[in-house]
């Protein structure tokens, strides 16, 4: 989005999916479930271990993005 190498952070997906017609609401339940499965499926894959400090990595960076703030 915009060029950025960064993920984008939670209001700035929620937003983008506003602008294309999706409610808010809709577009915010969308974001945290798609969070929520990537950290499931971290939970569950061996295969990340094998990189040390991989699973943190990610899991902390979907916490930052994943934080809300007010839109």
């Amino acid at each position: 989005m915009r060029k950025s190498k960064a993920f984008p952070m939670r209001r700035d997906l929620i937003e983008f999916a506003f602008e294309v017609g999706v409610s808010r609401s809709i577009a915010g339940d969308t974001v945290d479930s798609m969070a929520q499965g990537i950290l499931d499926c971290l939970a569950s894959l061996d295969e990340v271990n094998a990189m040390q400090g991989l699973r943190e990595s990610i899991e902390r960076h979907v916490g930052s993005v994943m934080e809300k703030r007010s839109i």
